[in-house]
């Protein structure tokens, strides 16, 4: 069985860039700092969205569910001219993807649950790679440019609501798991919705 569509692809570094921008251009103030309680912002917030990915349970002080899903990734020059993406999630050695982006490949990857390793794993990655090449031969002669791990914040299901019991409104907004930027959009409408009631 296979299936053939034409789908919005982002490269995540332009793709932030852009939303830090339309951020700064509404007025929002960024501040990177280390928190060990929700409550230690009740003086400079009026509401916390919490989008702390796998603190976000532990910042909530009731959730004990999130865990981490690995991924790892290549990332290829796009010097064969791929325009079509693939994913073949039942390959038997391993889900298996190639995405062409406007200036290079992403070839994957790993699923793996409960897995808090961020170190590149070399077999792993030559693994992926011989999967792809199997699939995409072009893809041998494409320079290697990058190797990537993250951690994606999961839990069983999305955790979107309101969250009583802190010296501040607080509406948690994580564990997406790999769809996070798949469902950012309506997750962003949701807690517009939370924060208005």
């Amino acid at each position: 069985a296979g299936m053939r569509a034409t789908v919005p692809v982002i490269t995540m570094p332009l793709y932030l860039s852009w939303l830090h921008e339309q951020a700064l251009a509404k007025g929002v103030k960024f501040i990177q700092r280390t928190i060990e309680s929700i409550d230690e912002l009740q003086e400079e917030a009026d509401a916390v969205v919490l989008a702390a990915g796998l603190r976000g349970g532990e910042l909530t002080g009731d959730d004990g569910t999130v865990y981490p899903i690995r991924g790892q990734v290549i990332r290829l020059a796009n010097t064969a001219g791929l325009v079509h993406w693939l994913c073949y999630d039942e390959h038997p050695q391993g889900v298996t993807y190639i995405i062409p982006r406007r200036d290079d490949i992403i070839v994957g990857g790993t699923d793996v649950a409960n897995d808090f390793n961020a170190e590149v794993d070399p077999q792993t990655a030559t693994d992926m790679l011989r999967r792809a090449i199997g699939l995409v031969p072009q893809l041998a002669g494409c320079e290697i440019l990058e190797h990537k791990v993250g951690l994606r914040p999961a839990r069983e299901t999305i955790r979107l609501e309101r969250v009583d019991g802190h010296a501040v409104p607080v509406i948690a907004a994580y564990g997406h798991g790999g769809a996070g930027v798949t469902l950012s959009w309506g997750t962003a409408q949701r807690v517009v919705e939370l924060l208005e009631t």
